[in-house]
This record gives structure tokens, C-alpha cells and sequence, in this order.
């Protein structure tokens, strides 16, 4: 059976591309427009249209890990993900604390204590710490694949209740500055695992016949999906600027967005795989999607200081364009010379026992 499934692939980058969206958007969103739906510009709407991405690639986390090897020990997981995701995200969270302390817009940390504590938070560029997040997942995920074997939909329910609780505290306080955690605890609610656990859970408990079927089924009413996307998008746009929350990935609505974008896109995928040549370049931006994710933010900390890139919505499309366009660029080199080294140092194979 093919191990690909090319319906997430969709998926991933689609997720990538609102990413950097949604990156790009940020600073925009309050500029001057002629065009205004609601009161929004179209960098408002990108903005928030784009807040499904940060969830749906923590399902693509869960779906990865639950339709990969099965009898996989916990160190050889541990391992493989560490050298996947740990040594890059290693790498590039030094790339931008000197940029940064270049740039002079941070400071070299205070001994190891000062370095770890930023290294375990993410703190010298704003999208690592998706990456903290997903360390804790995968040390949960062991253990979780046992609960969903054996307690599939309780443990979903429980999942579901413990993130509930988490992002309603968190957009109670942003929204309407209601004290639900403490002190002590709330900076940092954002990045701990119980935010986030019921989108990894679900993503885990999903298996490729069952992802097949969705995408199949979606296929056959994806006229009615892309509408019902696009209005709860807008409806979800609306709200965050009714409630001043538009800074947030964290949100209990997003418990609906978030679902109904990835049913929508996996169905575009099944649609649009029969195109090969579409799907072949679908599948060499999925497989660039982590490195296009790590280098972006520098990419558009870069451009942005430029003039031609801040001249309203003209200069917002101008330089989504440019981060996007020279992220995937910049990720193919990246990835190249990254496997090109990995050839230099081939793994050593285990000897196999003589057979007597």
C-alpha cells in the first residue's frame, strides 16, 4: 500500500502558504484601504482567515505520527524526532537570537540559565514556539497512543474538555480581561500542551482509511464546503475585531474553523491529485513545508524594512509575494545542502546475526 497520502500534502501546504500569511498580514491590518468589508481590510480578513494554520499543522503533527510506523520502540521515536525536528529548530532559534542581537532588537542571554529559559520558550522569534509545543506532544504521544487504542472517543472527550478549559481562559482574558489562571502560569498557558492537546489527539486517532473516506465524501460536496469555509472564516474575522481578540491563534471558535478548513482541504486535495503536474509541485512544497517554516520570519524581518514593501495594501501584496517566493527558494538550497551532507555521513547498518 502507498505509504503517501497525498490529500494531506494539500493540506500542509496550503497550511504553510497561511502561515505566512498571516505573518505577513500582522502589520497591515490597521492601514489605510479603499477596500473594506465590515470595517476590515483585506489584510484584517487574510489575517484571521489565515488563524486556522497554527492548529491544522498540529493535527498534521497527530495524523503524521498515527499513520507512521507502528512498532516503532520510545527511544527510536524520541530519537527520530529530536534529529527531525530538535536539531533544526536548535539551529535556527541561534539564527535569529543573532540576527536579533544584531538587528539590536534583543540582547544575549544571561548565562545558561538566561539561554535556556529563552530556548525552552521560543522567545527570539514568534513562530518557535510551535515547536516547543510540539516537543511536549511528542513526549505525551506514546502514552496517548495507548489511551486511543483502547479509549479512543473517551480520551478524545477528555482531550477535548482539557484543551476547551485552557483556550477559554486564555480568550476570556485577552478579550475580556477575565482572571482564569494564575499569575504565575498565564504567560506561558500559550505554549503548554494542554492548550493544544485535543487538536494532536484528534490528528493521532485518525486513521488512513478513515482519512480517505473524509477526503472522498468531501470531494463530493466540496462546492458547499469551500461556502460554509468562507463564512464562518468571515464570521470568525468579525468577531475578532468585535472583541478586539485578532492576535490570537487561541480561540473556542477555532474548535469549528479548524476542522471544517482541514475536511475542506483534504477534499481539494482529492480533487486537484489527479493533476500530476499540480500534485508533483504540491508535494515538493509539502515536503520543504518545515524549513519554509522555520525561515520565513527572517525573510520578512528583512524585506519589511524596505519602502516598497510598506505602501498599504499594494506593498502587503508585494511582499507576501517576495516572503513567500523566496522562503520555498530558500528552502530548497537549504534542504539540498542538508541532504548533501547527510550523504557524506551515511548511517552505519547493524550487522545481521549469522545464520546457523
Amino acid at each position: 500500500m502507498e505509504k503517501r497520502v497525498p490529500e494531506l500534502d494539500y493540506v500542509r501546504v496550503i497550511s504553510m502558504l497561511a502561515i505566512i500569511t498571516l505573518h505577513v498580514t500582522g502589520a497591515y491590518i490597521f492601514s489605510a484601504s479603499s477596500l473594506n468589508l465590515a470595517g476590515m481590510n483585506p489584510a484584517f480578513i487574510l489575517n484571521q482567515l489565515s488563524r486556522f494554520a497554527v492548529p491544522a499543522f498540529i493535527v498534521l503533527s497527530g495524523v503524521s505520527l498515527g499513520l507512521g510506523k507502528q512498532r516503532e520502540t520510545a527511544g527510536k521515536f524520541y530519537s527520530g524526532r529530536l534529529l527531525k525536528i530538535g536539531i533544526p529548530y536548535l539551529v535556527w532559534y541561534n539564527i535569529y537570537l543573532f540576527y536579533g542581537v544584531y538587528r539590536g532588537t534583543m540582547k544575549i542571554p544571561q548565562g545558561v540559565l538566561g539561554y535556556l529559559s529563552g530556548f525552552l520558550t521560543g522567545n527570539t522569534a514568534p513562530h518557535l514556539y510551535f515547536t516547543v509545543v510540539i516537543f511536549q506532544l511528542y513526549i505525551l504521544y506514546p502514552l496517548l497512543k495507548r489511551l486511543l487504542k483502547e479509549y479512543r472517543i473517551l480520551t478524545l472527550a477528555v482531550c477535548f474538555l482539557i484543551s476547551l478549559v485552557f483556550q477559554c481562559g486564555i480568550y476570556l482574558n485577552a478579550g475580556f480581561g477575565m482572571r482564569f489562571f494564575p499569575e504565575f502560569i498565564k504567560p506561558y498557558v500559550w505554549l503548554l500542551f494542554p492548550t493544544w492537546i485535543f487538536y494532536f489527539a484528534l490528528g493521532a486517532a485518525v486513521t488512513k482509511e478513515k482519512l480517505l473516506k473524509i477526503s472522498e465524501r468531501g470531494r463530493g460536496i466540496l462546492p458547499l464546503l469551500i461556502i460554509l469555509t468562507a463564512v464562518l472564516g468571515f464570521f470568525y474575522a468579525f468577531m475578532s475585531k468585535m472583541d478586539r481578540t485578532f492576535e490570537l491563534s487561541i480561540k473556542p471558535q477555532l474548535f469549528i474553523y479548524v476542522p471544517l478548513a482541514f475536511v475542506t482541504f483534504l477534499a481539494l486535495g482529492s480533487y486537484f491529485k489527479r493533476f500530476e503536474v499540480l500534485d508533483k509541485a504540491v508535494l515538493f512544497l509539502s515536503r520543504r513545508s518545515l524549513t519554509v517554516y522555520f525561515l520565513h520570519v527572517l525573510i520578512l524581518n528583512i524585506y519589511i524594512q524596505y519602502g516598497w514593501f510598506r505602501a498599504g495594501m499594494a506593498g502587503m501584496l508585494r511582499l507576501l509575494i517576495s516572503v513567500a517566493l523566496l522562503s520555498i527558494a530558500g528552502a530548497f538550497v537549504i534542504d539540498a545542502v542538508v541532504s548533501g551532507l547527510s550523504r557524506l555521513f551515511p548511517k552505519r547498518k547493524r550487522p545481521q546475526p549469522a545464520v546457523k
